[in-house]
């Protein structure tokens, strides 16, 4: 997973302060508090897909193939999710910028 573009951080200020960052490992974590998909002793849990999302405000950049299960899981679990994802128009849904 490659880090974030370099200007995300003045966006992520903007949209508030997220507590945890869901899809990182302790070589990419974008902030303190990580869940990351390999075991990691640094990290807050393991697979953050299993994890209850509800109430949480979070950071989120997860792989593309993952994104419609993301985007589900926001949905039912009304989480709050500073997301950074790919704007592909061709993919359903996709051109809406919501904040999650």
């Amino acid at each position: 997973m490659d880090n974030p573009p370099a200007d995300t951080k003045c966006k992520i200020q903007m949209l508030g302060t997220p507590h945890i960052d869901l899809f990182a490992t302790r070589l990419n974590k974008f902030l303190p508090v990580f869940v990351s998909p390999i075991p990691d002793t640094l990290a807050e849990s393991l697979d953050s897909l299993m994890l209850d999302w509800m109430g949480l405000d979070a950071y989120a950049f997860p792989p593309p193939a993952l994104l419609g299960v993301v985007l589900r899981k926001i949905e039912l679990e009304s989480a709050i999710v500073n997301l950074l994802a790919p704007n592909w128009p061709a993919i359903r849904g996709s051109h809406c910028c919501c904040l999650y």
